[in-house]
């Protein structure tokens, strides 16, 4: 009875781990699509939101390395190397590197949808339609960003989010995508100090 119930116990883990290994597979499958698909040049319309706050309506551009994004009364340009948010409201400009290891998409977009296996494990909680949704976890622990969600859907440019919700420890921040625009005609403003050059400079460099 006992070897029985081991040999029982023995078929069930593996069909456990088969189907655990399989979504897996599935989700970098839907992942990896996503990633080619969020690529070269292009614009995404969204809404913010958090937990006790009003939804926020935002947009951001991203070529290559180069991005812009407004949110609010804050701005932000990148180019791969340096960040330079600004608060209209406080007049403030504040310099800082680009977090490349950042995959949350309001610090890094051009970095928002490249997840890498050896940092994320993926499952997909459901498919459907040509839509699915994906839950990333990180591997490395004590990291601030505990859990991703995104949802997806196929078009025939491939892979695009419908939804991403980031858990920071317990604070959740939801992104709607609202619209998404691809193309050279999309415009990404690059950084140009003259255009706040009444505003107060503060570096973290």
């Amino acid at each position: 009875m006992g070897k029985r119930f081991i040999h029982v116990f023995a078929a069930i883990w593996c069909s456990v781990a088969v189907f655990g290994a399989a979504t897996a597979s599935v989700g970098e499958d839907w992942l990896g699509d996503l990633s080619r698909t969020m690529r070269g040049r292009y614009g995404v319309l969204f809404t913010m939101q958090a937990e006790g706050m009003e939804p926020a309506e935002g947009y951001y551009a991203v070529d290559g390395e180069a991005y812009y994004l407004t949110l609010g009364v804050s701005e932000v340009y990148g180019d791969g190397r340096l960040r330079y948010e600004i608060n209209n409201e406080r007049k403030e400009v504040t310099e800082d590197r680009v977090d490349m290891k950042s995959f949350d998409l309001l610090n890094n977009p051009t970095r928002a949808f490249d997840f890498v296996e050896t940092e994320f494990t993926s499952s997909v909680e459901q498919v459907a339609d040509g839509r699915a949704v994906i839950e990333l976890l990180p591997k490395k622990s004590g990291s601030a960003l505990s859990r991703i969600r995104i949802s997806v859907r196929r078009t025939g440019r491939g892979v695009e989010p419908e939804r991403v919700d980031y858990d920071f420890d317990g604070d959740r921040i939801t992104l709607l995508m609202r619209s998404i625009d691809f193309g050279g005609h999309i415009e990404v403003r690059r950084w140009n100090r003259q255009a706040y050059r009444a505003y107060e400079m503060i570096s973290f460099l």
